[in-house]
């Protein structure tokens, strides 16, 4: 079969899969040519020539060639037999996606050499491996390859390849062996602020000397660095420096990053602190109880999602997996209910948030005082209506009780009176958060700033201790 080149200028001389050669111009339609695959399911048969339009987003099937007018813009799809589309390029199965506006041909799948415009490929389409979105300006094509390569010596099954090349967003990856190194990416060089690189780690060398299977990336992609972020195949997330910008992704096990993931032990979260987004993961196997906190500086404002196993944050609730929002800035905690549905927003001191989780028992009736949230871990303890009468505690402000020593009756909570601003003989700014270890009964942080965070796992009751900045993040650990 001739080469797969066409001119509109010329096609009225072209029959079913016999084209003429031409000299490709702007503008020119190149059109595929399968091998018994369907791009759309029931419709082509072998030998069906397609023509995809990037303006309107349809795929044509052109057959005798028969086409209609097409603009520029319109898509270069080609599936080769044995044809040449870039000099030198005689292997079958090359797939090449393109702009006719500015005449590039990009080459999707790459075996030899560097990842580069012009590269070419060994690995044949087998049927229905070649799959196209809704094609609109920008839109690359989703492919998955049998025997083709994304990185030299990748002979993976399933390797899969998404990309806007106008935005630049997201490539995707199923890496089994190989190097990347900054400025080395699929479909060019795409480091720009806002690129996401996204990998599911087999053996590969993200840096250089770290082999360890299922190591995560942390990108920054305003400074181009990728920094290993540590092992996570047992659940555990051994952290390096990671500033303001920094996006971690990583998905262990089976589970993937993309439409049709499947829940599995290991799936971590990506989060990105500059845009104040975290997306909810799934922490099947790492749970809040855990200790495992996935972490990082936060900004005020910046939501906190977790996906609990079996903790109480509201009377009653005991709904595995509860949704956990919070924002450090309106100072609201949200408490999704998946079975009710219902939103219970709970406002815990105005500017602060902090968070605890009950084990086993719920709050009684009383526990709350107006704009104040009291937590307590009520396995060993619980607290009683009456607690906090007027005179003990003021709107605004929260009282953490010691539930080891003993249930706290009326005028029982610490031995004195609490004057305004005034909490266990301890001078409090409006709006600060006193945090106490209730195994101990010992107050472990002082005075904190409006808008700081406090995630606190009440079991052990240990605060992991430092200098307060605005937006950090303190994590109780077991």
């Amino acid at each position: 079969m001739g080469d797969l080149i066409a001119s509109l200028l010329i096609v009225a001389d072209i029959i079913v899969g016999d084209l003429t050669v031409g000299d490709l111009i702007a503008g020119d339609l190149i059109v595929v040519d399968l091998i018994g695959g369907d791009i759309i399911l029931g419709y082509l048969i072998v030998g069906d020539l397609i023509a995809g339009d990037l303006i309107t987003g349809d795929l044509i099937a052109v057959g005798d060639l028969i086409v209609g007018d097409l603009t520029l813009g319109d898509l270069i799809v080609s599936d080769l037999i044995v044809g040449d589309l870039i000099a030198g390029d005689i292997n079958a199965g090359n797939l090449f996606v393109g702009d006719v506006i500015a005449g590039d041909l990009i080459a999707v799948d790459v075996i030899v050499g560097d990842i580069i415009v012009g590269d070419l490929i060994t690995g044949d389409l087998i049927e229905g491996d070649l799959m196209l979105r809704n094609l609109i300006v920008g839109d690359l094509i989703m492919g998955d390859l049998i025997a083709g390569d994304l990185i030299m010596g990748d002979l993976t099954m399933g390797d899969l390849i998404a990309s806007d090349l106008i935005v630049g967003d997201i490539i995707v990856g199923d890496l089994t062996v190989g190097d990347l190194i900054v400025g080395d990416i699929i479909m060019g060089d795409l480091i720009e602020v806002g690129d996401l690189i996204i990998s599911d780690l087999i053996v590969v060398d993200l840096i250089v000397g770290d082999f360890i299977a299922g190591d995560l990336i942390a990108g920054d992609l305003i400074t181009g660095d990728l920094i290993a972020v540590g092992d996570l195949v047992v659940g555990d997330l051994t952290m390096g420096d990671l500033i303001v910008g920094d996006i971690i992704v990583g998905d262990l096990t089976v589970g993937d990053l993309i439409v049709g993931d499947v829940i599995e032990v290991g799936d971590l979260t990506v989060g990105d602190v500059i845009a104040g987004d975290l997306i909810a993961g799934d922490l099947i196997a790492r749970d809040l109880i855990a200790g495992n906190f996935i972490t990082g500086d936060l900004i005020a404002g910046d939501p906190i999602v977790g996906d609990l196993t079996v903790h109480d944050l509201i009377a009653g609730d005991l709904i595995v997996r509860d949704l956990i929002v919070g924002d450090v800035i309106a100072g609201d905690l949200t408490v999704v209910d998946h079975i009710a549905g219902d939103l219970i927003v709970v406002d815990i001191i105005v500017g602060d948030v902090m968070a605890g989780y009950l084990i086993t028992d719920d709050l009684i009736a009383g526990d709350m005082i107006a704009g104040g949230l009291i937590v307590g871990d009520l396995i060993l303890g619980d607290l009683i209506v009456g607690d906090h009468i007027a005179g003990d505690s003021y709107s605004g402000y929260l009282i953490v009780c010691d539930l080891i020593v003993g249930d706290h009756n009326v005028g029982d909570l610490f031995a004195d009176d609490l004057i305004a601003g005034d909490i266990n003989s301890r001078d409090v700014i409006a709006g600060d958060v006193i945090a106490s270890d209730l195994i101990a009964g010992n107050l472990i942080v002082g005075d904190l700033i409006v808008g700081y965070l406090i995630v606190g796992d009440l079991i052990a009751g240990d605060l992991i201790a430092g200098d307060l900045f605005a937006g950090n993040l303190i994590v109780v650990v077991l």
